[in-house]
């Protein structure tokens, strides 16, 4: 009898211990999962004429007071902004050139119907600060492929970047780089590609072309664009098969790859393949790629759910990812992102949730932070930081009851940078603010909170921008204000919203009662931030509805010049360590500049070591071709100095890669 009762007491024991370790959430519990990714519509448009704008002052500038709106572009309906997980590349500003493009459809019109076919352009010079900087809806490219309803060579869900010749501040020099879905000859859906270049001032100098659909691989409507001050473009599609109706993932991450051609002034592209298996061969549901600002390093994410790492909760997505040291010319992965459980993220487990936000969440007993799952929500974005380093901009939250869902309550999901210090082995994530509404619906559009994320011309800030909607407004994501933060890597500081003498822990309104108050419906964030002397200028785009519910209306673009930060607004200190350390600092090294530059014939190099390491280095090009790699050497502690002899090289701008033991760091070398 007592070894029976001795049972029942160790069995009821573990069986309490397991209910421990599988926290429940509360019924009734508000969830969302991934948009459901099936065809893309051949969508109607129409030709209504769109009221006239007008231009509105603001009272101050955007981080300290009301913005300014300029109306710019139309386009034939809210479709290129939109879709879930629309956010793609469509705004870019060069600190350079001191100027902003928007990339976008065009229309209202007559041929091709309502000119939804075409891709145009808004141009704003000198920072884009007035109506008069700008000239709008400047085409780019034209359909000319007749259909049986539209042009088989109409382009959809445009991307687009500025090529600008390194040194060069006359964007009559410089050329729009764009990339875009059409048609092809399935005249179904998307799957062919249509690419090319415009000259910024001079759209008769320009390319087009045409990609037909020939899998494999799959092409379909490529998410991420980037490209580098080489001119090396970087376009990330998903490889998947939707020939049948529904998705089916071929395993694969598709990179388009380009590079500058300065004698035909135009990009000509190779595709990369880069595996990424998944659990049950599900698909990603986003992925994007970025450039540092040296152009050498190249990170791709995607949130996907490869079933190696073991989450607390139901089955999740986390960003996973794979680097390039060599422009994109080979891919080294995957890099697979933990949110949770003991090894997770510091911020995520044990920053994301209050004491009283557990309590409302978890049925008792209470979990254990490690027992918590979490997931990123469905998009995200990316960049890179002047020390080579990704930071993600994504929505992370508690992972809902179901598989590949999110827990969508006030407090229980926050938007977060997510990054590295160390190209990839360590992450820290940053908590930019917690949105109150998460999926907003537009018509038969449903648009998530948006995330993008910037970075200054240099990389050492970034700045993360989501949509959200004031709750005493409107029970969805549907009435939406932009929300942004910035983070200074080299102070380790956040901004605040300045408030009297102070500043408050938060997230800036971006458009707290501008024009678009309550309407920033959908917006595209610029890669880079512009540089007005101490001014770090975050440039927007909204598109703006004149029906919420009228998706296939003409929309209305309108630019927002004046939202901004300065050094004093970077005031909140991260408690992360180690933010702004560059990598020779981490390898315990130093590395000087290359000398003489410009060099004829040898050029040198100090190498400080605080112990004895293995160096060699590798020469590229600025397209990324290797030209020279060294056979590694055993150096010293203390100061070394290391000859590289480039009298074979031709005349140019070139990058010297160390590698220092396992770590690299990347030097610019222009030969006479």
């Amino acid at each position: 009898m007592k070894k029976t009762l001795l049972f029942v007491f160790f069995f009821t024991a573990t069986l309490m211990v397991m209910a421990q370790q599988v926290p429940q959430l509360k019924n009734n519990l508000p969830q969302q999962a991934a948009p459901k990714k099936m065809l893309e519509a051949i969508e109607p448009a129409s030709t209504t004429p769109l009221p006239v704008a007008s231009y509105t002052q603001g009272s101050s500038n955007g981080s300290k007071g009301i913005v300014s709106v300029i109306p710019i572009g139309t386009s034939a309906n809210a479709y290129g902004y939109g879709y879930a997980g629309g956010q793609k590349t469509l705004v870019w500003a060069d600190d350079n050139l001191k100027t902003v493009i928007n990339t976008h459809r065009m229309g209202p019109g007559s041929t091709p119907p309502s000119l939804s076919g075409y891709i145009g352009i808004d141009r704003g010079l000198n920072f884009g600060a007035t109506p008069n900087d700008w000239t709008n809806n400047y085409q780019i490219y034209n359909a000319l492929m007749p259909g049986s309803q539209y042009y088989l060579d109409a382009a959809r869900y445009p991307q687009g970047v500025i090529y600008n010749p390194e040194g060069n501040t006359d964007p009559a020099n410089a050329y729009t780089v764009f990339f875009a879905p059409n048609l092809s000859s399935t005249a179904t859906t998307w799957g062919g590609l249509s690419y090319g270049v415009a000259n910024l001032m001079n759209n008769s100098d320009s390319t087009k072309h045409l990609r037909a659909y020939n899998p494999p691989p799959f092409t379909y409507i490529p998410d991420g664009m980037d490209i580098n001050r080489q001119g090396v473009v970087l376009v990330s599609d998903i490889d998947q098969d939707w020939t049948t109706g529904s998705v089916v993932y071929q395993g694969n991450i598709i990179i388009y790859r380009g590079v500058w051609d300065a004698v035909e002034k135009d990009v000509f592209y190779e595709d990369i393949l880069i595996p990424l298996e998944t659990l049950n061969n599900d698909r990603p549901t986003n992925e994007r790629v970025a450039f540092s600002p040296d152009g050498q390093t190249a990170w791709m994410v995607a949130l996907a759910n490869t079933g190696n790492l073991t989450t607390p909760g139901m089955l999740n997505y986390y960003p996973i990812l794979y680097k390039s040291t060599d422009a994109g010319q080979t891919w080294e992965g995957p890099i697979e992102v933990q949110l949770d459980g003991e090894n997770g993220i510091q911020a995520i487990v044990y920053e994301l949730l209050d004491d009283t936000m557990i309590a409302a969440l978890y049925n008792p007993p209470l979990p254990d932070r490690t027992q918590i799952g979490y997931t990123t929500a469905f998009d995200c974005d990316i960049v890179v930081d002047k020390f080579g380093n990704p930071h993600i901009g994504v929505i992370v939250g508690v992972t809902g009851s179901s598989d590949y869902s999110i827990v969508t309550a006030y407090g229980a999901f926050a938007a977060m940078d997510i990054y590295s210090i160390d190209g990839g082995n360590t992450w820290f994530g940053q908590i930019m603010g917690y949105p109150k509404q998460f999926r907003g619906t537009f018509g038969d559009l449903t648009e998530d909170n948006r995330i993008q994320i910037a970075s200054n011309w240099t990389g050492d800030k970034v700045f993360v921008a989501w949509l959200d909607t004031d709750p005493t407004i409107a029970q969805e994501n549907n009435q939406p204000d932009i929300y942004c933060r910035g983070f200074d890597l080299l102070a380790n500081k956040v901004t605040g919203v300045a408030q009297g003498a102070g500043y408050l822990d938060q997230p800036n309104n971006v458009t707290y009662f501008s024009d678009v108050y309550f309407q920033a419906y959908f917006f595209g964030m610029s890669r880079y931030t512009l540089t007005d002397n101490d001014k770090y200028i975050v440039p927007f785009v909204v598109e703006g509805l004149t029906d919420p519910a009228g998706v296939t209306n003409p929309v209305q673009f309108k630019y927002i010049p004046d939202f901004y930060y300065t050094d004093a607004d970077f005031v909140f200190p991260v408690g992360n360590p180690g933010v702004g350390i560059a990598p020779v600092n981490r390898v315990q090294a130093a590395i000087s500049e290359i000398n003489p530059n410009p060099v004829q014939e040898t050029a040198r190099v100090m190498i400080s070591l605080e112990q004895p390491a293995r160096i060699s280095y590798s020469i590229s090009t600025a397209a990324g071709q290797k030209v020279l790699e060294s056979t590694p050497v055993k150096l010293n502690a203390g100061a070394n100095y290391l000859s590289i002899p480039v009298s074979n090289l031709h005349s140019g701008l070139y990058f010297v890669t160390f590698t220092i033991d396992n770590e690299k760091v990347t030097r610019k070398m222009l030969v006479k």
